[in-house]
């Protein structure tokens, strides 16, 4: 039944029909609404009828409003509770309504990177609330004080997870999912897979986009309904220079060196073919996300690998000149932390290049070479990569293959 509050609620009176709320949810035996049915109550109340949601919580009854599904923190997670107007009971407010957006970032300790992501997309985007869901999937998720470092305890009291678990709860678009399955940053596969968004964009935790960018991304996708490819945009410096993709050139152990195409005529320019890109922001339909390798660990061995498994499908690769990005590289805070063996980055790459049948040459040329082109490491350690990744994917074709025609050793494999 609706109730009738003729003012917005006391700070009194919010805490008594939160009281009121949690003895009702404790009465129901603490029962937890469905994850599709908080997403249509929160649809709801963020485009209300009565135009009632504040951004935080209802107008009306003062109770919190968003998308966690602790219910302490949640009105629209307790099963027994109603909207004191009676909109989530109305007629034609049944249907499941997802945003049209997620954008969505995996972070490890990363506490400050997610939060000025996270507010910069409230605040510089807000022309797609109710349209837009941002999502945090916490790679080490961490929620007591074990594993901590003291100084960081010593400042917050909370670990990063925690804090950044408490953000989420206050976002009312926003969502925080603890994940350990796959470490590294193949756990982005989460992203898309945990998505409710229609799009999906990932980028990492300390991105910010410039504004505007996502609307007209949305607008571009619908101007090319037969767009079923990789999308990115372009890297903005601090400078304000941009690069628009990658050649496809090794250093320092990774494949890529940022480049500026001729073709780019600014923000109103034209979609640019591109063969690979950084991917500290990339997206496509939720849909059409064909993964990453399941064997990939830890950090790299991404970049060309994505791009060309798209080519492979007959998918095309762009550079959308407006989506602009700006990255944290040299900025002072606490960066991402991922596990990042130099021996399982190149077994990353191997793994990429065996499942898209491509050859191996550039990847020994460059960790076994010698300068200018390669990193000298240890020739034998390149056969024992091989030899664990074919009995990861329980195949011996690709060290039988070196071994009997490529494989040079001694002072050969050392001079490249």
């Amino acid at each position: 039944m609706s109730q009738s509050f003729p003012h917005s609620p006391t700070l009194l009176e919010r805490a008594q029909r939160y009281a009121a709320a949690l003895w009702r949810h404790a009465a129901d035996g603490l029962r937890i609404t469905s994850p599709d049915e908080l997403a249509r109550r929160l649809a709801i109340c963020q485009h209300c009828p009565s135009g009632e949601f504040d951004g935080a919580g209802c107008r009306v009854c003062g109770c919190p409003v968003n998308s966690t599904e602790n219910s302490l923190r949640n009105k629209l997670a307790m099963a027994s509770e109603t909207c004191p107007r009676g909109h989530w009971q109305a007629e034609g407010a049944t249907a499941i309504q997802r945003p049209r957006l997620t954008v969505g970032m995996c972070m490890v300790d990363d506490f400050d990177g997610v939060y000025f992501t996270v507010q910069a997309l409230n605040l510089y985007h807000r022309e797609l609330r109710g349209q837009l869901e941002i999502l945090v999937v916490d790679n080490r998720p961490r929620l007591d004080d074990h594993g901590s470092s003291p100084e960081a305890a010593a400042q917050t009291g909370e670990t990063p997870s925690q804090r950044v678990r408490n953000l989420m709860a206050m976002i009312p678009n926003g969502r925080y999912l603890p994940y350990t399955n796959r470490q590294g940053t193949a756990a982005r596969d989460q992203v898309f897979e945990q998505a409710r968004g229609e799009v999906v964009i990932c980028v990492d935790s300390h991105v910010l986009i410039a504004p505007g960018a996502l609307r007209r991304t949305l607008d571009w996708l619908d101007e090319h309904p037969g767009f079923h490819g990789l999308f990115q945009g372009p890297l903005e410096y601090d400078n304000g220079s941009v690069s628009t993709h990658q050649v496809r050139t090794w250093g320092a152990g990774m494949l890529g060196q940022w480049a500026l195409d001729s073709r780019y005529r600014g923000d109103d320019g034209p979609a640019l073919d591109i063969d690979l890109q950084g991917l500290g922001l990339f997206g496509c339909w939720r849909d059409d996300w064909l993964g990453f390798n399941p064997h990939f660990r830890e950090f790299g061995g991404e970049e060309g690998y994505v791009h060309d498994k798209y080519r492979a499908a007959g998918r095309p690769v762009v550079c959308l000149p407006w989506l602009r990005w700006i990255h944290r590289f040299q900025a002072t805070g606490q960066h991402a932390n991922y596990a990042s063996s130099m021996r399982q980055r190149i077994k990353n790459y191997i793994h990429g290049r065996i499942e898209l049948d491509q050859d191996l040459d550039d990847i020994h040329a460059h960790f076994y070479g010698v300068e200018p082109y390669g990193l000298g490491r240890d020739p034998q350690e390149w056969i024992e990569l091989l030899r664990e990744c074919d009995a990861e994917c329980e195949s011996a074709t690709r060290t039988q293959e070196w071994q009997s025609t490529a494989a040079p050793t001694g002072d050969d494999c050392a001079g490249g």
